[in-house]
């Protein structure tokens, strides 16, 4: 019988429970699972809706389509071509066929279903180039690439004790020990990471309730940060707050009275994380300013900020290659990325990745990040 991709239903959580009980005998990691319960479709500006593949009665994968609107501008100048359009972006497409190879096609008709729904399409995460879903995508032409890391140690000792990756051989356990315990790592952190970004006279106000989300000073923002961009997914005062994660905080950043911007922070204290041990670790979501000099400066105030709430370590993902200028003016340093975009051939053909933003705010891009 021939594969149907439907909206899931509460009619099929049985087979969705069966799906994953054969996910789990076959060993499947428990990201490979999908929700057993059917929710109520999001609706309005930016909406979201879950699929099922279906095979009779059986289920054998899953999608979630998340579609918002996005500035595009594909002028020879910005703001030449600028357009506000609706994208789509593709969260947990599973199928069966990581126990089983019958049904290695799934995933390509779930993606084809997808982009049928919108041809403006983008995946964020999948962890490595080498995985199966990249490399499925990028077999059907969607072009993927890393977004950038970048990290700043705020408490050196912890730090070092607590990351994984310092931890995989006797002789890297010796010398972050050693870097940990006499001050040596603190004093090559503090050379490594000195900030070229003054942060004189700004003040970062927190946006405390839900019913502060919006407001004429993030329109302001926006705008100014649309007119440099090719691609972005709106942040405007309308979206904000049905896009921006509760657990996630944003602050406006002030100059005297004048909003200059704003930057968003996820604190989480880790625990037994693979990467991260048992840091408490924030992540600077987004960062931006109307100005371009003052991102920079937006940068290192996110950053004083974690400090003030005692994490040892800041990260960040950012694409557009004003933000990784601003970090690294920020005393951010960089390291391997295994946070992933791919973007489908419609949306390749309009974007340029120097000028988009792209952050992990994007899509499910916080899910290995948040708290457990």
């Amino acid at each position: 019988m021939p594969i149907a991709i439907v909206p899931f239903t509460r009619d099929l959580e049985p087979a969705v429970q069966r799906f994953n009980s054969r996910m789990r005998d076959g060993k499947a990691p428990s990201s490979f699972l999908l929700p057993e319960r059917a929710g109520e479709p999001r609706t309005g500006v930016v909406r979201s809706q879950q699929f099922i593949a279906v095979d009779g009665l059986e289920v054998r994968g899953g999608i979630i389509i998340l579609e918002h609107p996005a500035h595009l501008d594909v002028g020879p100048t910005p703001g030449g071509g600028a357009t506000r359009e609706r994208v789509v972006n593709l969260q947990s497409p599973l199928s069966e066929a990581i126990i089983d190879s019958r049904y290695a096609m799934v995933s390509i008709q779930l993606i084809r279903f997808a982009v049928k729904h919108c041809a403006r399409a983008y995946v964020v995460g999948m962890g490595s180039m080498q995985h199966p879903l990249p490399r499925l995508l990028r077999a059907s032409g969607w072009s993927v690439r890393p977004v950038p890391f970048f990290f700043r140690i705020l408490r050196p000792s912890r730090a070092l004790r607590e990351l994984q990756p310092l931890r995989r051989t006797p002789a890297l356990r010796m010398a972050a020990a050693v870097g940990a315990f006499s001050g040596l790592a603190a004093a090559a952190l503090a050379v490594m990471q000195r900030s070229r970004a003054s942060v004189s006279g700004l003040r970062a106000q927190v946006v405390k309730r839900p019913d502060q989300q919006g407001g004429d000073e993030d329109d302001a923002t926006w705008r100014a940060v649309a007119s440099r961009l090719s691609f972005g997914v709106v942040r405007d005062q309308e979206t904000l707050p049905r896009y921006v994660w509760p657990q996630v905080t944003r602050y406006r950043v002030y100059r005297d009275q004048e909003c200059v911007g704003w930057f968003s922070l996820l604190v989480v204290a880790m625990r037994g994380n693979n990467y991260f041990g048992n840091l408490r670790v924030a992540t600077l979501v987004d960062v931006l300013a109307r100005d371009p000099g003052d991102t920079a400066p937006l940068a290192a105030l996110a950053a004083r900020q974690a400090r003030q709430e005692k994490c040892d370590l800041i990260v960040s993902n950012q694409l557009h290659t004003e933000g990784q200028a601003a970090l690294r003016r920020a005393g951010f340093l960089t390291s391997r990325s295994n946070y992933l975009l791919a973007t489908s051939k419609a949306l390749s053909a309009e974007m340029r990745d120097d000028t988009s933003l792209v952050s992990r705010q994007d899509g499910d891009g916080l899910t290995n990040l948040r708290e457990k």
